[in-house]
C-alpha cells in the first residue's frame, strides 16, 4: 500500500501517524532519509490490527511491521512503560487510544 492510502485509513479509524525516528533526524541534518517509521495516537490496537492484517508485530510491544511505499517500516501505538519485574523486558505498556504523543516520546 502506498502512504497516502495508509494515513487515509488511519484517520479514517480516528489516528493520527506522525514519522518518527531516523527519518526526521536526517532531514533536520540535511541527508537522505532511508528509514521512516511512525507512531500512532488515538487508535486502540484491535482496530489497527484489523484494518492491517498483513502487519506483523515485533516483540511484546505494540510494534508491528508493514509494508508502506514499497519498504517494511515500523508503526508504533503510542504507549507508556512502567517498569514491572527485573530486566530488560520486565515492563508494562500501556499502548491506549489515550495515550498522547508527547506521554510516547
Amino acid at each position: 500500500m502506498d502512504e497516502k492510502k495508509f494515513l487515509e485509513t488511519v484517520e479514517h479509524l480516528g489516528g493520527r501517524a506522525y514519522v518518527v525516528g531516523g527519518w526526521v533526524r536526517d532531514v533536520i541534518m540535511g541527508r537522505t532519509p532511508l528509514d521512516k517509521d511512525y507512531v500512532l495516537v488515538g487508535l486502540a490496537e484491535a482496530a489497527f490490527r484489523d484494518a492491517f492484517p498483513d502487519a506483523r508485530q515485533l516483540g511484546g510491544f505494540p510494534v508491528y511491521l508493514l509494508r508502506v511505499d514499497d519498504a517494511k517500516r515500523e508503526v508504533a501505538l503510542a504507549r507508556t512503560e512502567q517498569k514491572a519485574g527485573s530486566g530488560y523486558r520486565g515492563f508494562a505498556a500501556d499502548a491506549s487510544p489515550r495515550v498522547t504523543l508527547e506521554e510516547d516520546l
